[in-house]
């Protein structure tokens, strides 16, 4: 809002028609008192306002002022018209998407267009006619620039200096991510090592000591020692299901703890 009642202009070639079309008595070179409301809408008039939104006072040109007021229908300062369009940009993608998802699930059944799988096998299509693999992550330029990645993260050893042990363990793991979904899906919920039904503990903190973990029945580590492929150790008749306690037990002795073990391995 404007907080001057009345301010004082000078009469000059530029609003003399101005104000005589408002009625006032004026020639050229006269001074006069006019309510700020009656500025010509460029005047360059100093004016002092308030923010309706938070009350900040400032001072500007009455031309600026009447740009935020015809826009808005009253004067919202700088910061609070950024504030105003962050949220509604914020709201307006909010209902983009929620109309994006119910339009997908009225016309399609699902939340994505890439769940379906005519959609799926379209892809890995493009994908093999114009790279000759199913999907980019096959690309062995990819895997290396991962790989690198990893490296320069410090969450991978270079393989210059990856032991032996490390390695045998890296080929076991490449094995074992073949088998997890089926081995997942073909589970019946059972502990493999105590038979205690523990299907219900994947909704505790995946660092419980109770939550159900893979295990490999015969040890990476026995099996490194044992001279056993690492195929082997990694494949889905080795996989099992178990309590992270004892998946930690047996992989910090090697083997399992006797005084745990149900089943013989």
């Amino acid at each position: 809002m404007l907080l001057d009642k009345f301010v004082e202009v000078r009469i000059i070639n530029h609003n003399l028609i101005h104000y005589q079309n408002l009625g006032y008595n004026v020639k050229f070179g006269d001074k006069i008192k006019v309510k700020p409301e009656e500025l010509s809408s460029g005047s360059h008039y100093i004016v002092n306002c308030k923010c309706d939104k938070c009350d900040t006072e400032k001072k500007l040109k009455y031309q600026d002022y009447n740009i935020v007021f015809v826009k808005n229908n009253k004067y919202i300062c700088e910061k609070c018209r950024h504030n105003d369009f962050l949220n509604y940009n914020t709201t307006k993608k909010e209902l983009m998407k929620v109309n994006r998802l119910k339009s997908t699930q009225e016309k399609y059944g699902v939340d994505n267009v890439f769940q379906l799988e005519y959609v799926k096998d379209k892809m890995k299509e493009t994908f093999i006619i114009n790279y000759g693999f199913d999907h980019y992550s096959k690309n062995d330029e990819y895997k290396e620039k991962q790989k690198h990645i990893r490296i320069k993260n410090g969450t991978q050893i270079p393989d210059d200096k990856m032991s032996e042990f490390d390695k045998y363990k890296k080929k076991v793991h490449y094995h074992t991510r073949k088998y997890l979904k089926i081995l997942y899906e073909t589970w019946n919920g059972l502990d493999y090592y105590d038979n205690e039904n523990i299907l219900e503990n994947k909704k505790l903190h995946f660092n419980d000591d109770n939550y159900p973990t893979v295990d490999h029945k015969i040890s990476i580590k026995k099996g490194f020692q044992n001279n056993i492929e690492a195929s082997k150790i990694g494949n889905l008749d080795n996989l099992c299901i178990t309590k992270r306690y004892y998946n930690l037990s047996k992989g910090s002795l090697y083997d399992m703890p006797k005084i745990l073990i149900n089943k013989k391995i």
